[in-house]
């Protein structure tokens, strides 16, 4: 069953994206362009994994990854408003100065 990242994009914009609830390295990083390598910039209130690739000014906010003993290998859909992921990626940003 597919679920929603948000992708944050440098100019400012915001897009949902689908992709597999169980997605591949791959599939994130063609989510944010389909170049560079895949990076977790940070774990935010052990919920949210958000991920840069080296090769673009984008972010993408995710569930985190299941823990191994969990009964489902699944991460939860994206329900963070627009303004709650740019001011997750501000912070993170801002943190990185």
């Amino acid at each position: 069953m597919p679920i929603i990242v948000k992708k944050v994009c440098g100019n400012g914009s915001i897009e949902d994206i689908w992709v597999s609830d169980d997605p591949t390295d791959q599939e994130l990083i063609d989510a944010l362009g389909g170049q560079g390598n895949l990076v977790t910039e940070k774990q935010w209130e052990d919920q949210w994994e958000i991920l840069k690739s080296t090769e673009s000014d984008d972010y993408l906010i995710v569930g985190v990854p299941p823990h191994i003993s969990a009964d489902s290998p699944k991460r939860k859909t994206c329900n963070l408003s627009d303004q709650q992921a740019k001011n997750i990626v501000r912070a993170i940003v801002d943190q990185s100065i």
